[in-house]
């Protein structure tokens, strides 16, 4: 039975530990001593850099190595070599064991301290008697595939090195993990939960057992150890150091104190439950099986030196002692170049004799892995290959290999490493062999199948993850384990599901979180991608693709928008059953690393989303555009920026860890990272850096040695240093820090591989807060969730783990947008909060000023603004938290809006979106769409032949688009569409063309230049999120070389008419406005670092790598059109245009639809002496054409050719091809019929597709606008003009042009002008100029608008308009009839003054009373009458 070793005692166990040894010099595979922590390791290692080299000695220090490593690869572009492969395997079983001193512990020693320094079994039941835990694992339990894929579980999730079902009770099973732990299932694996979580020192499961008798009784071997339960996982012992890697373990049929464990160094076998070890075989053994029902008879694979190869050996005594069985058995066929790499046994009790042998490795030189199946149906006594040839060469379809990723022997191969097979339990002929994918016999190794992983096509069974770890068969159960799961089947693996629920132990390599809305995204070893939304349920994560990049970047503004390095930057759907779409990628990426601390961040403006901060290689950079430029603010010369920190506060204040010549430093800048000053008072020989600044106090830094327990804390930014982790009563002794997190004014943490700690602003030392927690874990990232109060962290091994924090800090306001300057007034701007706040029970109060034209609320967490006006916007947010306390911050010109309104529809074809190189492309917002009525035109100009299948405009997975197919013919994708349809509609290179792509329910319809191509089938609903344009789907395979312009997508169908329609016509913003189908249009004109969507509301587009802008020459441009169908005689009046087409009798027609377009903007290369009234573009779609027959009345705007029509110059007309790539044609003469109509009789040729413009030696132009005052005359020319009106005049000649001098005369309306006589004074209106008065004829020298009066007479007033600029002068009387002398009274004077008049026949003045011209009695009557009146 098995011995509880630890009851002895461990410490006397370790002075007798055997040593694994370490080699002296890496020359070949052979030398390589420690192959165990490495993937595969060949005899010819190939091309060997320094650093592998002093990877696989063992002797290099393990930051050396990785040092030696990054400098390789600075200048290189990555390969995932052989060497790269082993790398990342190296960390994960070293790491760990790597001291303060950076050398690397034995792996069986270092198990037994730990386990010590544990507490042995005694700390395993403390930590298992935790009530309430503070920490808890939170995923990812679940791997889904998204929508387009099936929405499935997934086995995309945890790399499973071994897995044993129990034969007595088969519902219990267990499953070692690389990263860590052992899992178990008692329900077939619907869930699983972690057994050995409490256990110390455990890292990589590489083998495991659970006796066939005994579920309760379980081994397993981690860190070249075997540890051992009798009570089913809830203690452990540790039992063994086995001194090397464990191949195989396996537990006898029914006595559960016997295990056998085939080792690098040895057949070790225990026959008292681990308590004392023999070795049966020396040397490496490579497997080890029972006999299906003999337990006396058992099987061992070992490693052969002469020949080189894995030879069968048999045990008849129970395993006492073996002996080699080859009769037909393989040989190399040149022993010189043989190179054994493993074996794997198969046996199965529906044929109990019968023995199966896989062998991988090389039998000659040109083997590339694969040996073959050998068979036995004696137990080993007598073999044969079904297949009839060992190794090379390989046939897919006679001879496959079964051990590379593709089965003609070529792709990648990992040797031993990923290495299972099994043998079905009801049909001895059924095997399965795993390597890097899954292949299938059903007739005992004569033909194979791949049928899952690389390569398998026409037998894949379907998400089967590549490299398989292991193969398990138990009756009608079937079990995959891989790199990301497992997978289980009843029946023989027709079907199959992913059965990992529970078994968290993901590697993270990259995390990151967001803000306010939970979502968590980082990059894995072995399974790319993962992505979680708070909306998917608890642990339940979307595979998002890759490979294993140490990525991942959340954006804190829109949570949904995650940067990946490897795949690309996307948007996780709001469901788990929903695709992820992609979004325009970051110009450049921080430098990632495998290594803890080695890997820098992107950095985030608190304040503005876009303004980003990054470290690549020994430069600090800037982006203030959202990542789509960055700038190299400072180069620090030599070393690796590493992790960054911006302050709140001083959001100029950045502090950077920067790692050269094997050690950190700390630098700071203070003003926004260009220029920066190394900070004093930290140790020079930390090898490792992370730090962390108080979003309460710029001032307040903290830093760690990440691999020790060295802390240090300065108030001061950075001048002055305090130790509080030192002293022996603080807490921190002994540990190995990883992160370290400062949550305000509360306090601090840091996280170790063993555990948390906490120390309150105001406490004396640190606090552990572990419980829950592993007793053994690698976190890498500890990040607070202020929105929920929680930790999170990331593990290189154990998934992600949350905690509550041990104090809540004080809320610290801080609004956020996405950048300072808003381009577009009408966007619909977001505002985010951004503050350190818990979000229970919290409120928020926002501000504008100017007050916006809309907020969505000024009391929620993130109003959306319309500003609607440009200038500078004040902002202020005020955060409560659920305790009452408060806090505001105010920013003066938070947002400044462009005054210009550049998002306007434009109606010039100014420039185009320019894509090349493998990655230049454009990328739409997220659309939302889920349709099957859809269309999407663009103008095109390909550069040359388009790689197959380049797209156009194209959505992502789930949706579809069209695009090139070989020779540029027009094809399209849709979810459930024929891909390969040909349309028979060719794009010709290097000239613009117009094509569209509509869906229906009836189909797809294609269009080149109006001209349409229909593929008739029942489209699904697809997906139409973010649209690619000029590349397919982010492949870099399928990116064009051209340029694109006038992106018009509607979610409807438009129909033919409508697609000829919207050919050459820009679209107006009244249309924008109307059209509520229309969800995109891009332009490309606008200089800014998106694409502007002029159906804008801040859903605009983003340029992806190289893709600029440039000059565009597609034929379009604002103007009007008309459509109509010709097909016979007659006047076919053109409303909208002007003019007719006038089709005499018996002349040919298109016999179909015409359309015309008159166009505003100058044709580009517009023709010489062109006329400024735009140009014409006429598009025949019916099957014949126009003849000489046909007349055309060009209509243009009102008046523009009345000069011609008075016979000024000579009108002519000029055409080229409708595309523009022609020369103008000789100008021909045709007659303006009145002042907007020339008719062209057909002198240049038939009317046709084409473009027109008029042209005339009257081709410069001078107007004046001038206005005509009322009474006045103005010389134009040799003529005198006295009425309003157009005059034209042949002026002067420049070059070839004589210019048309016109003169637009209005007559002018100047208000009228007067004066009141009020108390002795004349007052005019005020506001003229100019004023001047007479009396009587006389010039008086007032020239106000007020004049005193001289008496009784006539008064005329001249002033000048200041609107008009027109002179106008009034005349009146002052005084009464008879009033001669002007004193306001008729009396005796008057009267003598008449007499002294009479008779007078000439210029009488005002003696003449009545008016009459003389002076005679009449008057002397008229004037008696009034005597004695007063005026």
């Amino acid at each position: 039975m098995m011995r509880f070793l630890l009851r002895s005692s461990v410490l006397a166990f370790l002075s007798v530990w055997v040593s694994a040894g370490l080699g002296q010099g890496v020359l070949t595979g052979e030398s390589v001593q420690d192959k165990g922590v490495f993937k595969w390791v060949p005899n010819d290692l190939g091309d060997t850099p320094e650093w592998a080299e002093r990877m696989y000695s063992g002797q290099a220090a393990f930051h050396e190595v990785a040092d030696l490593r990054e400098a390789w690869w600075r200048n290189r572009p990555y390969e995932k070599t052989l060497h790269e492969r082993n790398f990342k395997h190296w960390l994960m079983h070293v790491e760990h064991r790597v001291g303060p001193d950076g050398h690397i512990r034995d792996a069986g020693t270092w198990a037994a301290e730990a386990f010590v320094r544990g507490g042995g079994v005694e700390g395993q039941l403390a930590r298992a008697e935790a009530v309430d835990p503070e920490w808890q694992p939170i995923g990812p339990f679940e791997t889904w595939n998204n929508a387009s894929q099936g929405h499935i579980p997934v086995s995309w999730q945890c790399n499973i090195y071994c897995f044993d079902q129990c034969a007595s009770d088969p519902d219990v099973a267990i499953a070692g993990i690389e990263a860590g732990d052992l899992f178990k299932t008692v329900d077939r694996g619907l869930s699983w939960t972690p057994i050995t979580l409490g256990v110390p020192g455990i890292r990589t499961v590489t083998q495991c057992a659970v006796a066939p008798t005994a579920a309760s009784t379980i081994y397993f071997v981690s860190n070249n150890t075997v540890y051992g339960t009798l009570n089913g996982g809830s203690t452990w012992d540790l039992l063994y150091n086995l001194g090397s890697g464990a191949n195989q373990m396996v537990v006898h049929p029914w006595i559960s104190d016997v295990v056998y464990v085939a080792t690098d160094n040895g057949l070790r076998r225990t026959l008292d439950g681990g308590a004392t070890w023999s070795t049966v075989i020396s040397g490496k053994v490579w497997d080890v099986r029972f006999h299906p029902t003999d337990a006396t008879v058992v099987y061992a694979l070992v490693h052969e030196v002469n020949p080189e190869r894995c030879a069968f050996h048999r045990s008849d005594d129970s395993g006492a002692t073996f002996s080699l069985y080859d009769t037909g058995y393989f040989v190399p066929s040149d022993p010189s170049a043989a190179d054994d790499h493993g074996g794997r046994l198969g046996t199965t009790p529906a044929d109990p004799d019968r023995v199966y042998v896989a062998l991988i490795g090389k039998g000659k030189a040109s083997d590339t892995g694969w040996i073959g199946l050998y068979r036995s149906d004696d137990k080993g006594g007598n073999w044969t290959h079904p297949n009839g040839q060992d190794g090379a060469p390989y046939d897919v379809d006679v001879h496959p290999s079964l051990a590379t990723g593709n089965m003609n022997g070529t792709g990648i191969y990992q040797g031993f490493y990923d290495f299972g097979m099994a043998v079905s339990h009801v049909d001895a002929d059924r095997v399965w062999v795993g390597v890097t994918a899954l292949n299938a016999t059903d007739d005992g190794g004569v033909t194979w199948q791949r049928i899952g992983a690389y390569g398998a096509s026409t037998y894949d069974i379907g998400w089967v993850h590549p490299d398989i770890q292991d193969l398990h068969v138990l009756g009608n159960d079937v079990w995959v384990a891989s790199d990301g799961g497992l997978n289980h089947s009843t029946d023989e693996l027709a079907t199959h599901e992913s059965r990992k629920y529970g078994i968290y132990n993901t590697t993270l390599w990259g995390f990151s979180q967001g803000w306010n809305v939970d979502v968590q995204a980082g990059g894995r070893y072995h399974n790319g991608n993962t992505g979680f939304r708070q909306d998917f349920g608890t642990g339940q994560h979307l595979r998002l693709g890759g490979a294993e990049a140490p990525t991942g970047y959340v954006d804190p503004l829109d949570a949904n928008e995650i940067r990946f390095s490897d795949i690309g930057d996307l948007r996780l759907p709001s469901a788990l059953e929903g695709t992820p779409t992609g979004i325009g990628n970051l110009s450049m990426y921080p430098t990632e690393s495998y290594v803890d601390s080695r890997s820098s961040e992107l950095v985030r403006d608190p304040m503005y989303a876009d303004l980003l901060a990054l470290g690549n290689g020994s430069g600090f950079y800037r982006s203030f555009d959202g990542g789509a430029d960055f700038e190299l603010t400072h180069d620090f010369g030599s070393g690796t920026v590493l992790e960054i920190e911006q302050g709140r506060g001083n959001r100029d204040l950045f502090y950077a860890v920067v790692r050269a010549g094997g050690s950190c430093a700390l630098h700071r800048s203070v003003d926004g990272g260009y220029t920066w000053t190394a900070v004093t008072g930290l140790p020079t020989s930390w090898g490792s850096m992370e730090i962390a600044l108080n979003p309460a106090n710029d001032d307040e830094v903290w830093a760690i040695k990440a691999d020790d327990d060295q802390v240090r804390k300065s108030t001061d930014g950075g001048n002055i240093w305090t130790n509080p982790g030192q002293d022996p009563t603080a807490g921190l002794q002994g540990e190995d820090l990883r992160d370290v997190v400062c949550l305000g004014d509360a306090g601090t943490v840091v996280v170790s591989t063993t555990g948390a700690f906490h120390r309150a602003a105001d406490a004396a030392g640190w606090t552990s807060f572990g419980s829950g927690l592993p007793a053994r874990w690698a976190p890498f990232e500890c990040m607070p969730f202020h929105r929920d109060a929680v930790l999170r962290v990331g593990d290189k091994g154990k998934g992600i783990w949350q905690a509550d924090f041990p104090f809540v800090p004080s809320p610290i306001a801080q609004p956020m947008t996405a950048n300072p300057d808003v381009f577009c007034a009408g966007d619909t701007v977001r505002f985010e909060c951004h503050s350190i706040l818990n979000h229970d029970g919290a409120g928020w109060a926002w501000t504008f000023d100017p007050a916006p034209e809309f907020v969505s609320s000024l009391s929620v967490r993130n109003p959306m603004v319309v500003f609607g006006e440009g200038g500078a916007y004040d902002v202020s947010l005020t955060v409560t938290d659920g305790n009452g306390l408060s806090d505001v911050r105010s920013v003066p010109a938070m947002v400044v809006v462009d005054p210009s309104n550049p998002c306007a529809a434009s109606g010039i074809p100014g420039d185009a979106l320019a894509c090349s190189g493998s990655n230049g492309y454009g990328l739409t917002h997220d659309l939302g769409l889920e349709t099957n009525t859809y269309t999407a035109m663009a103008w095109v100009k390909p550069q040359g032949i388009q790689p197959d299948y380049t797209a156009i405009v194209i959505a992502g997975d789930g949706g579809g688009g069209f695009n090139f197919r070989q020779n540029n013919e027009l094809g399209y994708h849709w979810p459930n569409g024929t891909w390969w349809w040909s349309s028979g509609l060719y794009v010709p290179q290097d000239q613009w063309s117009h094509v569209a792509m509509t869906v229906a329910p009836d189909g797809v319809r294609v269009y080149l230049n109006g001209q349409e191509s229909y593929h008739a089938f029942n489209p699904v609903l697809g997906q139409q999120g973010a649209q690619f344009l000029g590349n397919y789907r982010g492949w870099g395979s399928r990116n064009m070389t051209g340029a694109l312009d006038e992106v018009k997508i509607w979610n409807r169908t438009l129909s033919r008419e409508e697609i000829r329609e919207q050919r050459h016509l820009t679209l107006t913003d009244a249309y924008l406005e109307t059209d509520p189908d229309l969800v995109a249009y891009y332009q490309f004109n606008e200089d800014t670092y998106f694409l502007v969507n002029k159906h804008g509301s801040s859903q605009h587009g983003v340029f992806t790598g190289p893709s600029t802008l440039a000059a565009s020459a597609a034929v379009v441009g604002a103007g009007v059109l008309d459509r109509v169908t010709v097909d016979g005689p007659g006047q076919y009046t053109l409303d909208a245009v002007g003019g007719v087409l006038d089709v005499a009798a018996g002349a040919a027609t298109p016999g179909g639809e015409v359309v015309v377009h008159r166009l505003d903007p100058q044709p580009l290369g517009a023709p010489d002496q062109a006329l400024p009234f735009g140009y014409w573009v006429i598009d025949e779609y019916g099957a014949g054409n126009f003849d000489s027959g046909t007349a055309w009345g060009l209509g243009s705007p009102a008046g523009s050719l009345a000069s011609w029509a008075d016979g000024l110059g000579t009108l002519s007309l000029v055409t080229r091809n409708a595309t523009g790539t022609d020369a103008w044609s000789a100008p021909c003469v045709v007659t303006a019929v009145d002042d907007q109509t020339a008719l062209y009789g057909g002198s240049c040729g038939a009317v046709s597709s084409a473009q027109y413009a008029l042209v005339s030696e009257v081709c410069a132009f001078d107007t004046t606008a001038q206005g005509l005052c009322p009474g006045e005359t103005v010389g134009w020319g040799n003529a005198v003009i006295d009425a309003p009106g157009t005059y034209h005049y042949l002026g002067t000649v420049s070059g070839d042009c004589q210019t048309l001098e016109t003169l637009d005369l209005e007559l002018l309306d100047p208000p009228p002008l007067y004066w009141d006589l009020e108390g002795g004074q004349l007052l005019a209106p005020l506001g003229w100029t100019d004023y001047s008065w007479t009396f009587n004829g006389t010039l008086l020298p007032a020239d106000g608008s007020a004049l005193d009066s001289e008496g009784a007479g006539d008064y005329t007033l001249t002033a000048t308009d200041p609107t008009t600029g027109c002179t106008v002068a009034t005349t009146g009387t002052v005084g009464c009839p008879g009033d001669l002398d002007g004193d306001f009274i008729v009396g005796v004077s008057d009267i003598l003054q008449l007499l002294g008049a009479f008779g007078c026949t000439d210029e009488c003045g005002p003696s003449d009373v009545n008016a009459d011209g003389a002076v005679n009695v009449t008057d002397v009557l008229f004037l008696l009458g009034l005597f004695g009146s007063v005026c």
